[in-house]
């Protein structure tokens, strides 16, 4: 995917369509013809390795000194008649018409909506990507990790009370300082995993409690002066930005940073190639969950500054540990209709780095 920092204006589909006042972003993969980047069963192979320019992963945890977590790309698509789904089409606003799918990042669209909008500006309205009409497939079908006869719990996570996420929420919207607090410290132990949705709308992206409908975070792509500034985060409903995501200068890693100046890095990821499958797309996480004031993007001089190649579809992963025990700490798909993410996180992720993570895995 060739990254934009600027998007065409959508003042063209805005006279048409009346709405859209923001411009589309989408961060995606890119799929296969086959497989439009829909949810996937996770594989149970976890022996894909990371070219860290001949240092080997032991040698890279001790030079660190933080805990790192591999990302497992994933495959294996079921699907269901989509036809019969009473979903609204992002663009029009209305009950999708004639679903069409776009090749690059998966989304569906009423057929005439996105033959418009790809006819005037040649991109595809979230990702990016170059498109034409000719690229466009009508969708009776459309990627799922579940069938209605299937679980409904997608991430692998046992369901757990989420009451208790429940009444953190209700005591930290109290405040605004409680509240970022909350946000942005790592869930306890003893802590149930707690699971949400991401979703994309008018250029925001949210990241939602499940059980109860709570706004969390909101996200915005490039909306700064500094180009390298992916995402602004903000909490629950508040306009104040305690966070964003920057690229480095190469844009194949990046670093979350609290707006406080005074704070280090609490995550970055670096993204390399799968050496066993150059097509598939791996990333190191580094978490600075015990204080080291180390920089964990140090980590970024040892390892490839940008993919060989796109990913092969997969746009679900999740994060294991990178020790014997494999410990996985947060898992991420699409739903049953592939209009937004099911995400599930665990100790030891902040709500804060769990929406970053899973946005920024999504960025090329």
């Amino acid at each position: 995917m060739d990254a934009q920092l600027t998007s065409v204006s959508p003042a063209v589909f805005t006279k048409r369509f009346g709405h859209h006042e923001e411009d589309w972003i989408m961060i995606e993969d890119s799929p296969t013809d086959d497989e439009f980047g829909g949810d996937a069963l996770f594989l149970d192979d976890l022996d894909m390795q990371i070219d860290q320019d001949d240092m080997s992963k032991a040698e890279l945890l001790d030079t660190v000194g933080l805990a790192d977590w591999e990302v497992e790309a994933t495959s294996i698509v079921r699907t269901i008649d989509l036809l019969v789904s009473s979903i609204e089409c992002f663009l029009c606003q209305e009950e999708m018409f004639q679903p069409t799918a776009v090749p690059c990042c998966g989304f569906v669209y009423c057929r005439n909506c996105i033959q418009q909008w790809v006819s005037d500006c040649g991109t595809c309205p979230c990702c990016f990507d170059d498109l034409m009409p000719v690229n466009l497939s009508t969708a009776p079908t459309f990627p799922v990790e579940n069938t209605p006869d299937t679980p409904s719990t997608p991430l692998g996570f046992q369901p757990g009370d989420m009451s208790w996420h429940l009444d953190l929420v209700a005591a930290a919207q109290q405040d605004i300082t409680t509240m970022t607090n909350f946000l942005v410290a790592p869930l306890p132990p003893s802590a149930n995993a707690v699971q949400c949705a991401i979703r994309f709308e008018n250029g925001v992206f949210t990241l939602v409690l499940q059980e109860s409908g709570i706004i969390l975070f909101s996200a915005t792509q490039y909306d700064q002066a500094n180009p390298l500034v992916m995402q602004s985060f903000r909490p629950f409903s508040s306009t104040s930005i305690v966070a964003h995501t920057e690229r480095s200068a190469c844009g194949s890693e990046f670093t979350l940073r609290l707006d406080d100046k005074t704070q280090p890095s609490i995550l970055a990821i670096v993204q390399t190639q799968d050496v066993a499958s150059p097509n598939n797309r791996q990333a190191l996480v580094t978490l600075d969950i015990d204080g080291d004031s180390k920089d964990a993007t140090s980590i970024t001089s040892e390892v490839p500054k940008q993919w060989m190649q796109k990913s092969a579809g997969g746009d679900g992963f999740k994060l294991v540990a990178c020790n014997d025990v494999f410990d996985e700490g947060m898992s991420l798909c699409r739903d049953a209709l592939s209009q937004c993410w099911l995400v599930e996180f665990r100790c030891p992720f902040s709500p804060l780095q769990a929406f970053a993570v899973s946005l920024g895995k999504l960025v090329p």
